[in-house]
């Protein structure tokens, strides 16, 4: 029996023979890529896609620069303790060379500017006897009647030049030293220079000593001509080379990265 006006209690309105209508037939499960009779697909509000876990960038919000996408990805800051350094510099391993070396330059320093307040005083000694002694003669002179003379000057010319020249290296292993344990290359060049000026004296020293029959003065020379060649050796190893190739460390800076959230409609 057929129904010209649409099945009974649908209210529905008669169609062409061979037509569907709008609307899903009951019983039938709504047909793929179309919009569900009601429920129209909002203009403007894309549908969004299964989020992965981490939730990644999402189509219109830009991602902020220095903050990695996901938050998995924020790295461990004990991974910095292997980083490499900036500029390529690689770590020193200790530069105990580099440290030995400064310290005995130091020391080298230290020592002269003690044997220079010797000499100094020594000399002021000598100048006060040499005065005494001139007095004594002239009292002589004048009670005996003799002519001994009086006038003995001391040559402290030689003995000052000897003290500026000395002053000077003391304050350049000084300078040296310290350059050097702050990891400056031209501190680890001072030295090397000085202490190779200091080999080349202490032998001439040792020879002309033993050459004037004197081997007490060569052999007083030998513990400084063992510490300017141990200062020399140090210095030029691979060790204080890239000691002083890597600045002091400092600490890394770490940003955090702040998680995201997924948009709320």
């Amino acid at each position: 029996m057929s129904y010209p006006y649409g099945q009974p209690g649908y209210g529905g309105q008669p169609q062409p023979y061979g037509q569907q209508p709008y609307g899903q037939q009951p019983g039938y499960p709504p047909q793929p890529g179309y919009p569900q009779p009601g429920y129209p697909q909002q203009p403007g509000y894309p549908q969004q896609p299964m989020q992965p876990q981490g939730y990644p960038q999402q189509p219109g919000m830009p991602q902020p620069q220095g903050f990695p996408q996901n938050p998995q990805q924020i790295p461990n800051p004990q991974q910095f303790g292997n980083a490499p350094r900036p500029g390529g510099a690689q770590p020193s391993g200790g530069g105990g060379a580099a440290i030995t070396a400064g310290i005995l330059a130091i020391v080298i320093a230290l020592l002269g500017i003690g044997s220079i307040i010797y000499t100094l005083h020594a000399m002021s000694v000598a100048q006060e006897a040499l005065d005494s002694l001139n007095s004594t003669l002239d009292s002589m002179s004048s009670k005996y009647g003799t002519s001994v003379s009086s006038h003995r000057d001391f040559d402290s010319g030689g003995y000052y030049f000897g003290v500026v020249v000395e002053a000077i290296v003391a304050v350049l292993f000084l300078l040296g030293g310290s350059m050097l344990l702050n990891h400056k290359n031209g501190g680890r060049i001072l030295l090397v220079i000085l202490a190779g000026f200091g080999v080349v004296g202490g032998l001439i020293g040792m020879i002309i000593g033993l050459a004037s029959g004197v081997p007490a003065a060569a052999g007083f020379s030998i513990p400084g001509l063992l510490v300017v060649i141990a200062i020399l050796v140090l210095c030029l190893s691979a060790s204080a080379r890239r000691y002083c190739n890597v600045a002091p460390a400092q600490a890394p800076q770490i940003n955090y990265a702040q998680p995201q959230y997924p948009p709320r409609f």
